[in-house]
């Protein structure tokens, strides 16, 4: 806190381990100097939660948040930076506004940057970061926070000089992006700790299924015809991405889940997500494809309601839930009172598998995705405990404050952070069905370990450097008191720079002779 008073600062910290304590602290700072703070979160879902504990922490603080939901104009800026000590908005509004002149970096003396991986490429933060406030004359101070600033795709083989090399490069990465320091408190030494806090016991486990073996081929072509059917009636809106991909999302529903689950979807989830998807697409830009087809919605959806009788029949010898499903309802029966998020890779699967385990476990389950319209409502009733389980993307991933016990992965996952930021959504119990627990905790480890060792081969290379110290002539003070000149040979000597002293070695002086001066 002390340290990003006075420069900017880039804070690695493991989930719920203080960094929007931090964020909050040193915004109440800047507020007592009548100075406004700027704070950005990649998502709505996480604006809200800065705003909620900033009111909590900041009582005195006239806080206001910007989102796309309720999107500022010129005039709104204008107010709410001379009305407000704090301004919460999403990347694309404060890039927005500083693009079109209604926010000026000269007034905002701190911004936060929450999550800030993600201000890599041509993401809104970077825009933010590199066309904005980095050219400006006066630009605000800048606090970047994340749990795992690792890449998010790709990693390098555990152990290897490749995943270190690439972890290192995200922290060099962010660095440069920010201009920023990098703090990243050691909070702890043993490997499962470092991706949790230490105040809290987890146990990882790795779950085993009987893996279903059957022919879903007639079911595929079924589908396939159907669609291309369709394809023909609606014209150009067949080519719309989300109307393109149905099937194959239609597919994994049946690998995953079985035909219940299928059935499901295409009967109550398909079209709904459909709408979603053009509703989000349609909001901001006009585009020819996706207006068709949200204009033939209606015709698509009956075609959908016609199309269950003959899946149901197609699918008569497929297992009715598969073998994966029914493991995690058999898991969840000994949830009791506790809640649990779900971790999926595809949004098609939230919806059905929410439903199946409503129907075959007993609880209150709902699905969650970006697209999702009620998604602040869905939140709002899990923390409350209106809902037990939660079945996600990895929209919940990062960030969120959640106060559940479990967190299952019932998919494979490809990178460090989300086996990170995953975790750590959970204060008790992580289950993975794919991958295996012991090697994630492993990776990340070597990866953190790694990426701190070259890190520190760096600080030292950046700390000592070498100096060509040429010395014509350096005069020594006798025992006499008489000052004498004395050639020295030119040598290299190397000088500590963070403590400002100078090693000489190999200068032999003569008797009792002391330097009194030296041009370097």
């Amino acid at each position: 806190l002390e340290k990003a008073k006075h420069q900017n600062l880039l804070v690695v910290l493991p989930p719920q381990m203080g960094k929007t304590y931090v964020a909050c602290q040193l915004a109440e700072w800047y507020r007592g100097q009548d100075q406004l703070v700027a704070y950005t979160a990649p998502s709505v879902e996480l604006c809200n939660q800065a705003a909620r504990c900033l009111a909590r922490q900041l009582p005195q603080a006239a806080v206001a948040t910007v989102t796309g939901e309720c999107r500022w104009e010129k005039e709104e800026w204008n107010k709410g930076c001379n009305g407000n000590d704090v301004i919460i908005a999403t990347p694309e509004c404060f890039r927005q506004a500083l693009q079109s002149s209604w926010l000026n970096p000269g007034d905002i003396a701190l911004f936060i940057f929450d999550e800030c991986h993600h201000a890599t490429g041509k993401s809104p933060m970077g825009i933010i970061l590199k066309e904005h406030l980095h050219p400006s004359s006066h630009p605000p101070r800048l606090l970047a926070l994340t749990s795992c600033p690792f890449p998010s795709r790709k990693r390098g083989r555990p152990g290897g000089n490749g995943a270190g090399h690439a972890a290192h490069a995200a922290l060099v990465e962010l660095e440069e992006i920010f201009r920023a320091e990098l703090c990243w408190p050691q909070v702890a030494n043993d490997a499962e700790e470092m991706i949790e806090s230490p105040l809290q016991s987890k146990s990882w486990e790795k779950v085993h299924w009987d893996v279903d073996d059957y022919d879903a081929s007639a079911v595929t072509q079924l589908l396939r015809s159907h669609w291309q059917s369709l394809s023909h009636m609606l014209g150009i809106g067949a080519q719309a991405r989300d109307f393109r991909t149905m099937v194959d999302r239609m597919q994994k529903v049946l690998q995953q889940l079985g035909r219940d689950g299928l059935l499901h979807y295409i009967d109550h989830c398909c079209a709904t997500q459909i709408r979603e998807a053009l509703d989000k697409n349609l909001k901001f830009e006009e585009k020819d494809k996706e207006r068709a087809l949200c204009d033939n919605m209606d015709m698509v959806e009956h075609r959908l309601k016609e199309l269950v009788p003959s899946v149901k029949e197609s699918a008569q010898n497929l297992p009715r839930v598969s073998g994966k499903a029914l493991m995690l309802h058999h898991l969840l029966e000994g949830l009791g009172t506790e809640r649990a998020v779900i971790f999926v890779k595809d949004a098609a699967v939230t919806l059905p598998l929410a439903a199946g385990i409503v129907e075959n476990v007993g609880v209150m389950a709902e699905a969650y995705y970006a697209q999702r319209r009620d998604c602040a409502k869905i939140l709002d009733d899990f923390r409350s405990g209106t809902l037990q389980v939660l079945v996600s993307t990895d929209a919940l991933e990062e960030g969120l404050v959640l106060d559940c016990s479990w967190v299952v992965r019932f998919d494979h996952f490809t990178s460090t952070r989300s086996h990170v930021a995953g975790s750590g959504r959970g204060s008790r119990r992580i289950l993975y069905f794919c991958n295996d627990p012991s090697a994630e905790i492993r990776r990340a480890s070597e990866l953190r370990s790694d990426a701190a060792r070259i890190d520190a081969e760096r600080d030292v290379r950046g700390k000592r450097q070498r100096l060509e110290v040429h010395v014509p002539e350096v005069k020594f003070a006798g025992s006499t008191g008489s000052i004498a000149p004395l050639d020295v040979e030119a040598k290299h000597y190397e000088c500590q720079v963070d403590e400002k002293l100078m090693e000489i070695e190999q200068l032999e002086l003569p008797g009792n002779a002391r330097p009194t001066s030296m041009n370097c």
